[in-house]
């Protein structure tokens, strides 16, 4: 996600820096002060990254069967990732790092092989004797205070799927408390507004977005939009953060169903399915409810993942591998030669 229209000539104040491990954070704002910004988001990593062994996460995940106190955020992050698994019956699902490594699109194997030296693909046996603990996790608030509990000693969380999201919203709120009329804040491709895009002469416009084109990596928006001030606009796809082997296209999400990355099947022998969601754009008040969406949406495909973005009235762009669209809620297109304009819309 890029923002590709959001600079003008008043004076907007960039800022970028490193957060969540190996991702960015980049703010540009105008008036008041971004002070805070970077200790939220070093803040919530420690908190949260589980290659941090004094982490919340990393200590939950090493625990045996029972029950640690966390911080809020710790606590409203899986509080809500355990929310969305019941409405996206399941495509949601926080407990999956292992079925991450086993695939070898944790974060740390898309770091340390190069494209061409990814080990041989998991046997279906392997990947079919990895469960899902979402049902062993729960949180749970008491006298102020918070916790985090498994039943089972291999519970492990790792909420890379909405730890983005809810990072702009913390942000956000902070930038608005700070006095600032406007900003854009990207997250790795991961945007939230605030306030109206200010033009020279003082006045209001719309902010113009573009969505990365996820059928050609030369730079190209597969469409551009207009959202409203103080929306999110979260971006999820199975065309990045991945490899191929032997003719099987592997990426990062995976469909706790069928225990493999979305867009992958298995008979006999692994294969490439044709029709599987490769982009999710959703728009809305929340990020990380946006991140957490757009996730299960391409898990759960175009048409139950349709229903689920109309239930929680939510606005997105859902894109196909066969080349297909759909839209849900109210967007507003740019106009212009978008990649978009050449898909079959459903």
């Amino acid at each position: 996600m890029l923002c590709v229209a959001c600079s003008s000539s008043i004076s907007y104040t960039d800022k970028y820096y490193s957060v969540l491990g190996d991702l960015y954070m980049s703010i540009s704002y105008y008036s008041g002060t971004d002070s805070g910004a970077y200790d939220i988001a070093t803040a919530l990593d420690n908190e949260i990254n589980p290659d941090i062994p004094t982490s919340y996460v990393a200590r939950f995940n090493a625990m045996q069967a029972g029950e640690i106190e966390v911080s809020k955020s710790v606590y409203d992050l899986v509080k809500m990732s355990k929310q969305l698994c019941s409405l996206s019956g399941g495509a949601f699902d926080i407990t999956l790092s292992d079925l991450s490594k086993l695939w070898k699109v944790d974060h740390k194997s898309l770091e340390n092989y190069a494209p061409n030296e990814f080990p041989l693909l998991p046997s279906y046996e392997e990947v079919v004797s990895v469960n899902s603990t979402m049902d062993k996790i729960d949180a749970r608030e008491e006298n102020g205070k918070y916790y985090l509990s498994k039943t089972v000693d291999n519970a492990k969380i790792d909420l890379g799927g909405i730890a983005k999201g809810y990072l702009t919203d913390l942000v956000q709120a902070k930038l608005d408390a700070n006095g600032v009329k406007s900003a854009v804040i990207d997250v790795s491709g991961n945007l939230h507004l605030l306030g109206n895009k200010y033009e020279e002469s003082g006045n209001k416009s719309d902010w113009k977005i573009g969505v990365n084109n996820c059928f050609n990596n030369d730079g190209s928006y597969l469409c551009g939009i207009m959202p409203n001030k103080d929306s999110a606009v979260i971006t999820s796809g199975t065309y990045e953060r991945g490899y191929e082997k032997d003719g099987v296209k592997v990426n990062h999400v995976i469909n706790p169903h069928t225990k493999m990355p979305v867009g992958v099947m298995y008979d006999g022998a692994y294969l490439n399915s044709l029709d599987y969601v490769t982009s999710v754009t959703v728009i809305g008040n929340n990020g990380a409810l946006c991140d957490a969406v757009a996730t299960a949406v391409c898990v759960m495909g175009i048409t139950q993942g349709a229903q689920l973005i109309e239930d929680l009235q939510l606005s997105a762009i859902i894109v196909t591998a066969d080349k297909k669209y759909k839209t849900v809620g109210s967007i507003r297109f740019m106009q212009g030669n978008f990649y978009l304009n050449s898909l079959e819309e459903i």
